[in-house]
């Protein structure tokens, strides 16, 4: 059998009014469709998320159940200038251990 792994990234991005992202929450890149996570992990601890670049801590900065996962704050809209709104989530974590 194959050692190779796979990470798995999606991209959502905010819009100044939600919090929840995934299971049919939020809103993807481009706004067409409602953010659902490609994989649905098992915990938090099993994916690595970024907002705007910059690192989101499980437990402190987002929470993670059912597919879903719930910021404590609002993620901004587009601005047009930054990448503020720009979530990145880093799934398959748990995979590279195997």
């Amino acid at each position: 059998a194959s050692r190779e792994k796979t990470l798995v990234v999606d991209r959502f991005q905010g819009d100044g009014s939600t919090t929840v992202f995934g299971a049919g929450s939020g809103n993807t890149i481009d706004g067409s469709t409602a953010a659902t996570l490609s994989v649905v992990p098992d915990a938090a601890s099993d994916m690595v998320i970024f907002v705007g670049g910059i690192y989101q801590a499980p437990g402190t900065n987002y929470t993670y159940s059912g597919g879903a996962i719930t910021f404590g704050s609002i993620i901004p809209a587009n601005d047009g200038l930054s990448n503020g709104h720009l979530i990145t989530v880093i799934h398959n974590l748990q995979k590279l251990g195997e």
